[in-house]
């Protein structure tokens, strides 16, 4: 089974001070709600738990990637991680999605469907915590701009 998800960092939510609601939206993407990505399957775990990943631009560069393999504009894909330079790597072969780590020697294969249903589960759970973390945070106007930019519906609230 193909996991695809977050743990939030607690203690360094705020670590470069940046307040939720006022925050610009580059202070959004890399200061504010750090943690782990987690990403595996049966066979193999390409987790980054660093504690210090933006989860934010996480989602935003996962997102960029699953729209532009899917759509079938791109065959590979890669996201680098801001603080290191390690990444992970992306690529679309036939009906799959074939995802490897600089920092593994695993592939884990998942098709295409459930790559993007899995991404855009991870998009959706990341603002729910988020939002329920620090709920001002909706009033912040390059947050909004943020999820109006993914390709998930905003809801009432925006």
């Amino acid at each position: 089974m193909f996991q695809l998800d977050f743990e939030l960092s607690l203690q360094v939510k705020n670590a470069h001070g940046a307040s939720p609601e006022t925050a610009g939206a580059t202070e959004l993407r890399y200061d504010l709600f750090l943690g782990n990505v987690i990403l595996r399957n049966d066979s193999c775990n390409l987790d980054a738990v660093w504690g210090w990943i933006p989860l934010l631009d996480f989602a935003s560069g996962i997102e960029k990637i699953c729209t532009d393999l899917t759509s079938q504009s791109l065959n590979e894909a890669k996201f680098t991680f801001t603080e290191n330079d390690e990444t992970l790597n992306f690529e679309r072969v036939e009906s799959d999605i074939v995802m490897s780590a600089s920092y593994s020697s695993c592939e884990i294969v998942v098709p295409q469907a459930e790559f993007a249903t899995k991404v855009r589960s991870f998009i959706s759970r990341l603002r729910g915590v988020v939002e329920g973390d620090c709920p001002e945070i909706v009033r912040n106007a390059s947050y909004r701009a943020l999820f109006v930019s993914f390709d998930i519906k905003a809801d009432e609230n925006f």
